[in-house]
């Protein structure tokens, strides 16, 4: 969209320029004249010969640099937008990498473990209570973190498919 304000831009101008050349008619005449009659070409051209349309030339350029300013705003933010979702996929990567493959084998055998434990007697009923419901919040970040990881992974894919978030120069290279 701002390529095309662009491209408007440019055609205003060009109509804008065009303006200062005058129009030239060309036909022919006829004429009577004391019983004679004369015919021949006719040129016209309108006085003065230049029109400058320096308000008109003026305002084409103003809107052109505006549309031009708007279309390289738009190029850097979705270069910009483009860099942090690469980023954030980065850091949800690392940060998957470091988790646990299967954290909900890993929550149920903890929770085994802590019922085993309290019904040998080791553990008293309050403290594996509370026990449980800490494996369970771990097992609940584990969760969430696994959501801002596809979330991540989903913006990342979007930005880097959608070619009209890119810059035009960057536009003919991408597949």
């Amino acid at each position: 969209a701002a390529d095309d304000r662009v491209a408007a831009a440019e055609a205003t101008l060009s109509a804008e320029r065009a303006a200062m050349v005058p129009m030239l008619s060309v036909g022919a005449f006829v004429e009577h004249e004391a019983g004679t009659t004369f015919a021949g070409p006719s040129l016209q051209m309108n006085v003065p010969f230049w029109k400058l349309n320096p308000d008109g030339r003026a305002s084409a350029k103003r809107a052109l640099v505006v549309a031009e300013a708007e279309a390289r705003a738009v190029g850097r933010v979705a270069e910009a937008e483009q860099s942090a979702t690469e980023r954030a996929l980065s850091a949800a990567t690392d940060t998957r990498e470091g988790l646990v493959r299967d954290p909900g084998a890993e929550a149920r055998a903890a929770i085994a473990s802590i019922d085993d434990a309290a019904a040998r007697g080791e553990l008293d009923v309050a403290t594996a209570t509370l026990l449980r419901q800490q494996v369970l919040d771990a097992w609940g970040a584990s969760i969430t973190l696994e959501l801002a990881y596809t979330q991540a992974e989903i913006a990342a894919l979007l930005a880097a498919s959608d070619v009209a978030l890119l810059p035009a120069e960057l536009r003919e290279v991408s597949p």
